[in-house]
C-alpha cells in the first residue's frame, strides 16, 4: 500500500505540471464560447466568514454557483445537492487539504469555461498543496480508517483535464474506499449526501476509465472491489440502492458492468471471443427490449434516466456490432454501413429533443455514448450534428473529456471522410 501511494504522489505532481504546460501551449480553445452559462448569484456571506482570502473568493463562488452543479446529474435531489454544497463548504473551512483540492478543480474548470489560462496556473499551485496534504495524511494513516478529509481531497484530483492520467488517482481512491468500508455491512438508512456523492464518484470514474477507450482499453476494474455478486453490494445505500435519485452514476450498476464487459471482450481471441460476444449480444438485446418498453414514458419525471439508459444501451449495441464484425468499417476505410444507423438515429434524436437535449449538453454523462456514436456516423449531416453537440457540451461544462473526444473523432473523420447525403437515413428499428 505504501509503495502504491508513494508512486502515486510523486507521479501526480509531475503529470499535472506536464499537462498544464501542454494545455497552455498546444490546446485550442473550446469550439463554443461559454456565453450561454448562466451564473447563480454569489453566496453573500462567504466574505464575512474570514476563512477565504479575497483572492480565493472568486474560485469559491465558482465552485458553489457553477462547478458543484456540473458535478451532479440534473436529476439529483435538490435538497441533497444543497446539503452536499454546505458540507463541502464546511470541510473547506476546517481543512486546508480539502480547500486546496476543491479550489484546484474549480480553477481548472474556470480556465476551460473562460478560456483564461491564468486560472490553470492557479490550479497548479492548489494542486501542489493538495498533493502535499495527501502525502502527509497517507504517512500518518497506519491501520486507521482514512479520514473524511483525505478521501474527499483524493476524489477531487481527477477528471477535468483529459491530458492528466487519472488512473493512478482512481486506483488510489478505490484503495481508500476499501479501507474505509472494510467489513461494513449494509445499512438500512441512506448515507449522508456527501458520502453518497463521494462513493458514486469513485465508482463512476472507475467504470468510466474502464470504458473510456473502447477500442483500446487501458484500465481494469479492481477485481476485489468490483465483484458483481458481493463486492459493491456491501456498500449498500452508498450507491444507487436507495430511494433517492442517483447523484452521479445515473445508470444501474448492472448496465455499467455489461458495458465494461463488452469493451474487455475485444481482448479475447478465437472461440473464447466468439462465445463471449454471443453471450454479450444476448444481454445487450435484453437491455434493448427494456429501453423499447420504456420509450413510452418519455414525458415522465424520470425521462432523463430513461434517456441515459437508452444512450448507453445503444452505444453498447454499436460497439458490440463493431467487435462482431457486422457493423463499422475499419477506421482507415471510407465506406459506410447501414447496420448501425438505427441506433445512431435514436441517439441523435435524444440530443436534439427540446428540453432533453439541453440537459445533455450540460452533463458529463453523455461523454461515452457520443464517443461511440462518433465512431459510427458516416453521413455529413450526422457528423455535423455530433460535432455541434460536442462543441456545446464542452462550452457549457468545461469538461476536458469532451475536447479529447472531439479531437479523437476529428482525426477519425479526416481519415475516413464522411459520405455526402441529401437526407438522413430513416430509422431501421
Amino acid at each position: 500500500m505504501d509503495d502504491i501511494w508513494a508512486a502515486w504522489v510523486t507521479r501526480a505532481r509531475t503529470r499535472f505540471r506536464e499537462s498544464s504546460q501542454v494545455e497552455q501551449e498546444q490546446r485550442a480553445p473550446p469550439t463554443v464560447p461559454c456565453t450561454d452559462l448562466t451564473l447563480a448569484p454569489s453566496c453573500p456571506d462567504l466574505a464575512s466568514t474570514g476563512t477565504f482570502p479575497s483572492a480565493e473568493l472568486d474560485l469559491v463562488h465558482h465552485y458553489v454557483n457553477v462547478f458543484s452543479k456540473l458535478l451532479l446529474l440534473p436529476t439529483a435531489d435538490p435538497d441533497d445537492a444543497a446539503a452536499l454544497t454546505a458540507e463541502m463548504m464546511g470541510m473547506m473551512m476546517r481543512s486546508d487539504g480539502v480547500k486546496s483540492a476543491i479550489l484546484a478543480s474549480a480553477a481548472t474548470n474556470k480556465a476551460a469555461l473562460s478560456r483564461d489560462q491564468s486560472y490553470q496556473k492557479v490550479a497548479l499551485g492548489y494542486y501542489d498543496k493538495t498533493v502535499e496534504f495527501v502525502s502527509s495524511a497517507l504517512g500518518k494513516l497506519g491501520q486507521d480508517e482514512p479520514s473524511k478529509d483525505l478521501t474527499t481531497a483524493v476524489t477531487q484530483l481527477w477528471g477535468q483535464d483529459p491530458l492528466m492520467d487519472a488512473r493512478k488517482h482512481v486506483a488510489g481512491a478505490i484503495n481508500l474506499m476499501k479501507l474505509r468500508h472494510r467489513g461494513e455491512v449494509r445499512a438500512s438508512s441512506p448515507a449522508p449526501p456527501w458520502e453518497r456523492v463521494l462513493t458514486e464518484s469513485v465508482i463512476f470514474q472507475a467504470f468510466f476509465l474502464a470504458i473510456r477507450n473502447p477500442l483500446s482499453p487501458d484500465f481494469d476494474l479492481d477485481p476485489d472491489f468490483f465483484k458483481e455478486d458481493n463486492g459493491l453490494d456491501r456498500l449498500g445505500p452508498l450507491c444507487v440502492a436507495t430511494t433517492h435519485p442517483s447523484p452521479i452514476l445515473g445508470l444501474p450498476l448492472q448496465l455499467y458492468f455489461l458495458i465494461a464487459a463488452v469493451v474487455r471482450a475485444q481482448t479475447l481471441r478465437g472461440e473464447e471471443r466468439r462465445l463471449r460476444l454471443q453471450e454479450l449480444g444476448d444481454e445487450v438485446a435484453y437491455w434493448e427490449r427494456n429501453i423499447d418498453a420504456a420509450a413510452a414514458a418519455d414525458d415522465s419525471p424520470q425521462g432523463f434516466v430513461t434517456d441515459a439508459m437508452e444512450l448507453f444501451v445503444l452505444a453498447a449495441s454499436l460497439l458490440l456490432n463493431r467487435l462482431s464484425g457486422q457493423d463499422l468499417p475499419d477506421m482507415s476505410e471510407s465506406g459506410s454501413s447501414s447496420h448501425s444507423q438505427w441506433q445512431v438515429e435514436r441517439m441523435l434524436r435524444i440530443f436534439q429533443r427540446p428540453g432533453a437535449g439541453e440537459l445533455w449538453k450540460g452533463c458529463y454523462l453523455g461523454a461515452w455514448p457520443i464517443l461511440v456514436m462518433g465512431y459510427s456516423v458516416h453521413d455529413v449531416p450526422h457528423v455535423s450534428l455530433v460535432r455541434a453537440v460536442l462543441g456545446q457540451m464542452m462550452g457549457r461544462t468545461g469538461y476536458g473529456e469532451f475536447q479529447r473526444i472531439s479531437e479523437e473523432l476529428e482525426v477519425l473523420w479526416a481519415r475516413r471522410p464522411p459520405r455526402i447525403s441529401d437526407q438522413l437515413e430513416p430509422e431501421n428499428g
